[in-house]
């Protein structure tokens, strides 16, 4: 397992030194992917903030959930400007 483990960082490590992470479409794609999951395991999410620190179902996703959303939907209209070249002062 240790060597599985040691290759798939040395495999992350080659994708990013190549720049695979810094194309908009990665991002974008990565974005889309972590909503998804977090759409897909809401019931989880909210169980855990119940059984951590007490939350309602409706304060949980108000305050956390919702929040995230759009959070997530902001960087992703707003991902191609803040990916262009600026001049540094």
């Amino acid at each position: 397992m240790g060597m599985e483990i040691a290759k798939l960082v040395e495999n992350q490590h080659t994708f990013f030194n190549h720049g695979g992470t810094k194309k908009y479409e990665f991002r974008l794609k990565a974005l889309t992917v972590l909503k998804n999951k977090v759409k897909s395991m809401e019931k989880e999410i909210t169980d855990a903030l119940y059984e951590d620190l007490g939350r309602s179902e409706l304060e949980a996703y108000t305050s956390e959930i919702a929040t995230l959303y759009g959070e997530i939907d902001h960087a992703c209209k707003g991902l191609k400007s803040w990916m262009e070249p600026s001049a540094h002062r």
